[in-house]
Protein backbone atom coordinates (compact mmCIF):
# COMPACT_ATOMS: atom_id res chain seq x y z
CA UNK A 1 0.00 0.00 0.00
CA UNK A 2 3.07 2.42 1.18
CA UNK A 3 4.24 1.29 -1.67
CA UNK A 4 1.40 2.13 -4.39
CA UNK A 5 1.27 5.54 -2.80
CA UNK A 6 4.56 6.67 -3.25
CA UNK A 7 4.51 5.59 -6.97
CA UNK A 8 1.74 7.81 -7.26
CA UNK A 9 3.17 10.58 -5.86
CA UNK A 10 6.17 10.65 -7.74
CA UNK A 11 3.85 9.56 -10.94
CA UNK A 12 2.06 12.85 -10.16
CA UNK A 13 5.18 15.23 -9.94
CA UNK A 14 6.58 13.88 -12.94
CA UNK A 15 3.16 14.33 -14.79
CA UNK A 16 3.13 17.72 -13.68
CA UNK A 17 6.41 18.62 -15.12
CA UNK A 18 5.68 17.50 -18.17
CA UNK A 19 2.19 19.76 -18.02
CA UNK A 20 3.93 22.58 -20.06
CA UNK A 21 1.59 23.85 -22.27
CA UNK A 22 -1.33 23.45 -19.73
CA UNK A 23 -2.34 26.34 -17.54
CA UNK A 24 -1.58 26.78 -13.73
CA UNK A 25 -5.37 26.32 -12.90
CA UNK A 26 -5.35 23.30 -14.52
CA UNK A 27 -2.51 22.06 -12.59
CA UNK A 28 -3.90 23.08 -9.39
CA UNK A 29 -7.02 20.95 -10.55
CA UNK A 30 -4.50 18.33 -11.16
CA UNK A 31 -2.32 18.00 -7.88
CA UNK A 32 -5.46 18.32 -6.09
CA UNK A 33 -7.44 15.22 -7.26
CA UNK A 34 -4.22 13.04 -6.82
CA UNK A 35 -4.15 14.40 -3.22
CA UNK A 36 -7.76 13.35 -2.72
CA UNK A 37 -6.88 10.43 -4.55
CA UNK A 38 -3.81 9.38 -2.07
CA UNK A 39 -5.50 10.59 1.05
CA UNK A 40 -8.91 8.59 0.23
CA UNK A 41 -10.81 11.55 0.87
CA UNK A 42 -14.31 12.74 -0.20
CA UNK A 43 -13.26 16.20 -1.25
CA UNK A 44 -10.49 18.94 -1.16
CA UNK A 45 -8.77 21.97 -1.40
CA UNK A 46 -5.64 24.33 -2.54
CA UNK A 47 -5.96 27.63 -0.91
CA UNK A 48 -3.49 30.50 -2.32
CA UNK A 49 -2.26 32.93 0.83
CA UNK A 50 -1.31 36.27 0.44
CA UNK A 51 1.95 37.85 1.27
CA UNK A 52 1.13 39.86 4.01
CA UNK A 53 -1.13 36.21 5.16
CA UNK A 54 -4.05 38.07 5.86
CA UNK A 55 -6.08 36.69 3.19
CA UNK A 56 -6.84 33.25 1.33
CA UNK A 57 -8.57 32.43 -1.89
CA UNK A 58 -9.76 28.81 -3.16
CA UNK A 59 -7.75 28.46 -6.63
CA UNK A 60 -9.16 24.88 -6.68
CA UNK A 61 -11.61 22.59 -4.98
CA UNK A 62 -12.62 18.91 -5.96
CA UNK A 63 -15.27 16.48 -4.59
CA UNK A 64 -15.95 13.22 -5.62
CA UNK A 65 -20.00 14.20 -5.17
CA UNK A 66 -20.61 16.65 -8.23
CA UNK A 67 -23.16 18.43 -6.32
CA UNK A 68 -20.77 19.19 -4.08
CA UNK A 69 -18.21 20.22 -6.41
CA UNK A 70 -20.81 22.83 -8.33
CA UNK A 71 -21.01 24.69 -5.27
CA UNK A 72 -17.49 26.26 -5.28
CA UNK A 73 -18.45 28.76 -8.10
CA UNK A 74 -19.92 30.85 -4.92
CA UNK A 75 -15.97 31.39 -3.76
CA UNK A 76 -13.53 30.55 -6.02
CA UNK A 77 -10.93 32.73 -6.47
CA UNK A 78 -12.39 35.30 -4.33
CA UNK A 79 -10.03 36.74 -1.24
CA UNK A 80 -11.82 35.76 2.46
CA UNK A 81 -9.64 37.28 5.58
CA UNK A 82 -8.31 34.75 7.44
CA UNK A 83 -9.79 34.92 10.78
CA UNK A 84 -13.08 33.93 8.97
CA UNK A 85 -11.76 31.33 6.39
CA UNK A 86 -12.80 28.00 8.32
CA UNK A 87 -10.58 25.14 7.78
CA UNK A 88 -7.70 26.71 5.65
CA UNK A 89 -8.01 29.67 8.21
CA UNK A 90 -7.26 28.02 10.98
CA UNK A 91 -4.06 26.48 9.61
CA UNK A 92 -2.72 29.77 8.65
CA UNK A 93 -3.35 31.23 11.97
CA UNK A 94 -1.86 28.58 14.08
CA UNK A 95 0.90 27.90 11.42
CA UNK A 96 0.67 24.86 11.96
CA UNK A 97 -1.00 21.17 10.32
CA UNK A 98 -4.20 20.39 11.67
CA UNK A 99 -5.56 16.72 11.85
CA UNK A 100 -9.06 16.24 13.17
CA UNK A 101 -10.61 12.46 13.07
CA UNK A 102 -13.89 13.69 14.73
CA UNK A 103 -15.52 16.83 13.88
CA UNK A 104 -18.59 18.14 15.31
CA UNK A 105 -21.25 20.31 14.13
CA UNK A 106 -19.95 23.31 13.38
CA UNK A 107 -20.85 26.85 11.73
CA UNK A 108 -21.29 26.99 7.59
CA UNK A 109 -17.82 29.79 8.26
CA UNK A 110 -16.26 26.89 10.03
CA UNK A 111 -16.68 23.90 7.78
CA UNK A 112 -15.32 26.84 5.08
CA UNK A 113 -14.82 25.69 2.40
CA UNK A 114 -16.68 22.95 2.21
CA UNK A 115 -20.63 22.55 2.17
CA UNK A 116 -21.55 19.71 3.23
CA UNK A 117 -21.12 17.68 6.41
CA UNK A 118 -17.35 17.57 7.67
CA UNK A 119 -17.08 14.18 10.06
CA UNK A 120 -12.42 14.23 9.40
CA UNK A 121 -10.48 16.59 7.96
CA UNK A 122 -6.43 17.04 7.28
CA UNK A 123 -5.21 20.81 6.69
CA UNK A 124 -1.75 21.19 5.56
CA UNK A 125 0.35 24.90 5.35
CA UNK A 126 3.29 24.76 2.80
CA UNK A 127 5.88 27.47 4.02
CA UNK A 128 8.06 29.02 1.64
CA UNK A 129 10.70 31.74 2.72
CA UNK A 130 9.25 31.35 6.41
CA UNK A 131 5.93 32.28 5.24
CA UNK A 132 2.82 30.53 4.23
CA UNK A 133 2.04 30.20 0.46
CA UNK A 134 -0.16 27.92 0.14
CA UNK A 135 -2.95 25.67 2.08
CA UNK A 136 -4.38 21.88 1.09
CA UNK A 137 -7.11 20.39 2.53
CA UNK A 138 -8.90 16.97 2.36
CA UNK A 139 -11.67 15.93 4.45
CA UNK A 140 -13.94 13.14 5.54
CA UNK A 141 -11.21 10.04 5.09
CA UNK A 142 -13.08 6.61 5.65
CA UNK A 143 -9.77 6.22 8.54
CA UNK A 144 -8.24 7.92 10.50
CA UNK A 145 -5.93 10.57 9.00
CA UNK A 146 -2.40 9.63 9.68
CA UNK A 147 1.73 11.07 9.57
CA UNK A 148 1.78 9.33 6.11
CA UNK A 149 -0.82 11.36 4.76
CA UNK A 150 0.66 14.69 6.22
CA UNK A 151 3.58 13.15 4.38
CA UNK A 152 1.98 12.39 1.19
CA UNK A 153 -0.06 15.38 0.97
CA UNK A 154 3.37 18.23 2.08
CA UNK A 155 5.59 16.32 -0.42
CA UNK A 156 3.28 16.67 -3.14
CA UNK A 157 2.47 20.59 -2.35
CA UNK A 158 5.58 21.67 -1.77
CA UNK A 159 6.55 20.40 -4.85
CA UNK A 160 3.58 21.40 -7.21
CA UNK A 161 4.52 25.20 -5.63
CA UNK A 162 8.27 24.68 -6.29
CA UNK A 163 7.22 24.14 -10.05
CA UNK A 164 5.11 27.03 -9.81
CA UNK A 165 8.14 28.98 -8.32
CA UNK A 166 9.83 27.51 -11.37
CA UNK A 167 7.52 28.48 -14.09
CA UNK A 168 6.90 31.88 -13.15
CA UNK A 169 10.68 32.42 -12.96
CA UNK A 170 11.30 31.40 -16.79
CA UNK A 171 8.29 33.19 -17.79
CA UNK A 172 9.82 36.57 -15.68
CA UNK A 173 13.13 36.18 -17.36
CA UNK A 174 11.27 35.49 -20.46
CA UNK A 175 9.47 38.88 -20.17
CA UNK A 176 12.69 40.65 -19.26
CA UNK A 177 14.67 39.21 -21.69
CA UNK A 178 11.79 40.63 -24.29
CA UNK A 179 11.79 44.12 -22.58
CA UNK A 180 16.08 43.92 -23.49
CA UNK A 181 15.43 42.96 -26.52
CA UNK A 182 13.01 45.87 -27.42
CA UNK A 183 14.69 48.18 -25.58
CA UNK A 184 17.64 46.90 -28.04
CA UNK A 185 15.48 47.41 -30.90
CA UNK A 186 14.68 50.66 -30.48
CA UNK A 187 18.32 52.01 -29.82
CA UNK A 188 19.19 49.99 -33.06
CA UNK A 189 16.03 51.76 -34.98
CA UNK A 190 17.28 55.07 -33.23
CA UNK A 191 20.65 55.28 -34.50
CA UNK A 192 19.71 53.46 -37.80
CA UNK A 193 17.32 56.37 -38.25
CA UNK A 194 19.96 58.64 -37.19
CA UNK A 195 22.63 57.80 -39.49
CA UNK A 196 20.13 57.38 -42.67
CA UNK A 197 18.18 60.62 -41.92
CA UNK A 198 21.18 63.22 -40.48
CA UNK A 199 24.45 61.64 -41.14
CA UNK A 200 23.68 59.77 -44.76
CA UNK A 201 21.77 63.45 -45.41
CA UNK A 202 24.81 65.14 -44.79
CA UNK A 203 27.53 63.56 -46.74
CA UNK A 204 25.21 63.87 -49.28
CA UNK A 205 24.98 67.53 -49.00
CA UNK A 206 29.52 68.28 -48.81
CA UNK A 207 29.43 65.74 -51.88
CA UNK A 208 27.19 68.03 -53.58
CA UNK A 209 29.46 70.25 -52.85
CA UNK A 210 32.34 68.70 -53.51
CA UNK A 211 30.97 67.81 -56.94
CA UNK A 212 30.00 71.75 -57.97
CA UNK A 213 33.91 72.77 -56.49
CA UNK A 214 35.39 70.63 -58.94
CA UNK A 215 33.76 71.45 -61.65
CA UNK A 216 34.02 75.08 -61.15
CA UNK A 217 38.25 74.73 -60.43
CA UNK A 218 38.53 71.73 -63.06
CA UNK A 219 39.74 74.16 -65.77
CA UNK A 220 41.90 76.41 -64.09
CA UNK A 221 43.19 74.19 -61.40
CA UNK A 222 43.42 70.56 -63.07
CA UNK A 223 45.91 68.54 -60.68
CA UNK A 224 43.44 70.34 -57.38
CA UNK A 225 40.06 69.19 -59.29
CA UNK A 226 41.66 65.39 -59.43
CA UNK A 227 42.27 65.70 -55.81
CA UNK A 228 38.42 66.90 -55.54
CA UNK A 229 37.58 63.89 -57.22
CA UNK A 230 39.27 61.92 -54.76
CA UNK A 231 37.87 63.53 -52.05
CA UNK A 232 34.52 62.88 -53.80
CA UNK A 233 35.04 59.15 -54.12
CA UNK A 234 35.69 58.90 -50.59
CA UNK A 235 32.47 60.31 -49.64
CA UNK A 236 30.33 58.59 -52.00
CA UNK A 237 31.81 55.42 -50.10
CA UNK A 238 31.09 57.02 -46.55
CA UNK A 239 27.39 57.37 -48.00
CA UNK A 240 27.55 53.93 -49.30
CA UNK A 241 28.94 52.54 -45.82
CA UNK A 242 26.07 55.05 -44.07
CA UNK A 243 22.88 53.55 -45.99
CA UNK A 244 24.45 49.91 -45.04
CA UNK A 245 25.06 50.44 -41.74
CA UNK A 246 21.20 52.47 -41.20
CA UNK A 247 19.36 49.21 -43.61
CA UNK A 248 21.57 46.61 -40.41
CA UNK A 249 20.37 48.36 -38.10
CA UNK A 250 16.69 49.94 -39.19
CA UNK A 251 15.11 47.34 -41.37
CA UNK A 252 12.46 49.69 -43.25
CA UNK A 253 13.50 48.30 -46.63
CA UNK A 254 12.24 44.81 -45.72
CA UNK A 255 8.48 45.99 -45.12
CA UNK A 256 8.92 48.49 -48.57
CA UNK A 257 10.71 45.92 -50.72
CA UNK A 258 10.07 42.64 -49.27
CA UNK A 259 12.19 40.15 -47.29
CA UNK A 260 13.87 38.22 -50.47
CA UNK A 261 15.47 41.94 -51.97
CA UNK A 262 16.22 42.30 -48.21
CA UNK A 263 18.18 39.43 -48.16
CA UNK A 264 19.43 39.66 -51.93
CA UNK A 265 20.85 43.48 -50.90
CA UNK A 266 22.77 41.36 -47.99
CA UNK A 267 23.74 38.69 -49.95
CA UNK A 268 25.38 41.46 -52.24
CA UNK A 269 26.94 43.26 -49.29
CA UNK A 270 28.66 39.99 -47.91
CA UNK A 271 30.38 39.19 -51.18
CA UNK A 272 32.07 42.64 -51.73
CA UNK A 273 32.82 42.82 -48.16
CA UNK A 274 34.02 39.38 -47.49
CA UNK A 275 36.35 37.04 -49.35
CA UNK A 276 33.21 34.42 -49.59
CA UNK A 277 30.70 33.05 -52.22
CA UNK A 278 26.83 34.10 -50.61
CA UNK A 279 24.04 33.02 -52.41
CA UNK A 280 20.14 33.05 -51.92
CA UNK A 281 17.50 30.60 -53.01
CA UNK A 282 13.86 31.45 -52.92
CA UNK A 283 10.73 29.22 -53.14
CA UNK A 284 7.48 31.23 -52.40
CA UNK A 285 6.10 34.46 -52.14
CA UNK A 286 7.66 36.95 -49.40
CA UNK A 287 4.03 39.06 -49.76
CA UNK A 288 2.30 36.53 -47.62
CA UNK A 289 4.65 37.01 -44.85
CA UNK A 290 3.21 40.08 -41.81
CA UNK A 291 6.03 42.44 -41.42
CA UNK A 292 6.92 41.73 -37.79
CA UNK A 293 7.47 38.06 -39.39
CA UNK A 294 10.03 39.61 -42.18
CA UNK A 295 12.12 41.79 -39.68
CA UNK A 296 12.52 38.99 -37.16
CA UNK A 297 13.86 36.21 -40.21
CA UNK A 298 15.73 38.91 -41.72
CA UNK A 299 18.16 39.93 -38.90
CA UNK A 300 18.26 36.07 -37.83
CA UNK A 301 19.38 35.55 -41.76
CA UNK A 302 22.03 38.72 -41.39
CA UNK A 303 23.48 37.24 -38.03
CA UNK A 304 23.76 33.76 -38.99
CA UNK A 305 25.50 34.95 -42.43
CA UNK A 306 27.81 37.71 -40.67
CA UNK A 307 29.07 34.85 -37.95
CA UNK A 308 29.35 32.37 -40.64
CA UNK A 309 31.50 35.51 -43.00
CA UNK A 310 33.40 36.96 -40.38
CA UNK A 311 34.40 33.50 -38.02
CA UNK A 312 33.89 30.38 -39.49
CA UNK A 313 36.65 30.56 -42.11
CA UNK A 314 33.98 29.46 -44.90
CA UNK A 315 34.20 29.90 -48.65
CA UNK A 316 30.61 28.95 -49.22
CA UNK A 317 27.29 30.24 -47.99
CA UNK A 318 23.89 29.49 -48.64
CA UNK A 319 20.96 31.05 -47.73
CA UNK A 320 17.58 28.92 -48.62
CA UNK A 321 14.21 30.32 -48.38
CA UNK A 322 10.57 28.43 -48.72
CA UNK A 323 7.91 30.99 -47.95
CA UNK A 324 3.51 30.35 -47.92
CA UNK A 325 0.34 32.02 -46.86
CA UNK A 326 0.57 29.68 -44.22
CA UNK A 327 4.30 28.24 -43.51
CA UNK A 328 7.88 29.19 -43.48
CA UNK A 329 11.54 28.11 -43.31
CA UNK A 330 14.84 29.48 -43.53
CA UNK A 331 18.21 27.88 -43.52
CA UNK A 332 21.46 29.56 -43.79
CA UNK A 333 24.35 26.94 -44.13
CA UNK A 334 28.12 27.29 -44.17
CA UNK A 335 31.33 24.57 -45.46
CA UNK A 336 33.41 26.35 -42.20
CA UNK A 337 35.18 25.42 -39.92
CA UNK A 338 31.80 24.77 -37.13
CA UNK A 339 32.15 25.32 -33.52
CA UNK A 340 30.68 21.45 -32.42
CA UNK A 341 28.43 21.53 -29.20
CA UNK A 342 29.73 24.83 -28.05
CA UNK A 343 27.22 27.30 -29.73
CA UNK A 344 24.82 27.31 -26.53
CA UNK A 345 28.43 29.27 -25.05
CA UNK A 346 28.18 31.90 -27.87
CA UNK A 347 28.10 35.36 -27.62
CA UNK A 348 24.79 37.01 -27.50
CA UNK A 349 24.06 36.96 -31.54
CA UNK A 350 22.88 33.13 -30.84
CA UNK A 351 20.56 33.80 -27.81
CA UNK A 352 18.99 37.07 -30.20
CA UNK A 353 18.29 35.09 -32.49
CA UNK A 354 16.43 32.53 -30.28
CA UNK A 355 14.42 35.15 -28.71
CA UNK A 356 14.02 36.00 -32.45
CA UNK A 357 12.02 32.95 -32.94
CA UNK A 358 10.19 32.43 -30.39
CA UNK A 359 8.78 36.04 -30.74
CA UNK A 360 6.91 34.91 -34.34
CA UNK A 361 6.34 31.09 -32.32
CA UNK A 362 9.05 29.39 -34.77
CA UNK A 363 11.56 26.83 -34.18
CA UNK A 364 14.68 27.54 -34.38
CA UNK A 365 18.36 25.03 -34.55
CA UNK A 366 21.52 24.92 -34.82
CA UNK A 367 24.12 22.26 -35.91
CA UNK A 368 27.47 22.61 -36.05
CA UNK A 369 30.02 19.63 -36.01
CA UNK A 370 34.02 20.98 -36.03
CA UNK A 371 35.40 20.82 -39.61
CA UNK A 372 31.67 20.00 -40.90
CA UNK A 373 30.24 23.54 -41.17
CA UNK A 374 27.09 25.02 -39.22
CA UNK A 375 23.15 24.72 -40.49
CA UNK A 376 20.96 27.03 -39.02
CA UNK A 377 17.16 26.86 -39.71
CA UNK A 378 14.05 28.66 -38.18
CA UNK A 379 10.51 27.48 -39.43
CA UNK A 380 6.54 28.10 -38.20
CA UNK A 381 3.35 28.27 -39.27
CA UNK A 382 1.83 32.20 -40.29
CA UNK A 383 -1.08 32.68 -37.83
CA UNK A 384 -3.47 34.80 -38.98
Amino acid sequence: MLLHRNELRLGTLLQLGMMEKHSLQEKYDFVLQRIVQLTRSDAGYIALVNDVQSHLSICSFFAQSKEETGKRGDYSQIPCPVESAGLPGKAVAGQETISSSSFDAMSDCSMYPYQSAVQCHLDVPIFSDGKIVLVGGVCNNAEKYDSLDIRQMTMLLEGMWQHVLNKCSEEEMAKLERQVIEVSEEERSRIGRDLHDDLGSHLTGVELLSKALQQNIAKELPEMAEQLGAIRNLIRDAIEKTRRLSRGLYPVHVAEYGLEAAIEELVTEVRSSFDVNCTLSCDGDDQCLDDNIAVHLHYIIREAVFNAARHSKAENIGVFMQLSSDYFSVRVEDDGRGFGKKWGEGGLGFHTMEYRAKAIGATLTIDSDEGSGTHISVSGEVLE
